[in-house]
């Protein structure tokens, strides 16, 4: 699990203690590269620096994804709208893939 510790999070605060939460209980190193105050802000982070951004997410915040990857999070402890956003034209280092790969969001 140490070499999911690199990968840059981007969360909005509303959820930072939900994340922090889940990744405990699934004994994931986590690298929360910025917090931010809204959505669009981890979005713009994600794709700028490609990073992952996880974000409450809702059909109406496609206007600003259309770039992305989506990816929902089915786990108990996480809001059930969240999802990864991933840029699709960039390729996600290998601890990178791993780590969604663990954690069930790419199979």
């Amino acid at each position: 699990m140490e070499a999911f510790h690199d990968i840059p999070l981007a969360i909005p605060f509303d959820i930072s203690n939900t994340v922090y939460t889940v990744f405990g209980k699934h004994v994931v190193a986590y690298n929360v590269a910025i917090i931010t105050s809204i959505n669009d802000t981890a979005i713009e982070w994600a794709r700028t620096f490609n990073s992952i951004a996880i974000i409450p997410f809702f059909d109406t915040d496609t206007r600003h994804t259309m770039d992305m990857i989506i990816r929902p999070i089915y786990d108990p402890g996480m809001y059930i709208s969240s999802v990864f956003l991933i840029r699709k034209d960039r390729e996600l280092s290998f601890a990178g893939k791993l780590f969604l790969e663990e954690i069930g969001v790419l199979k």
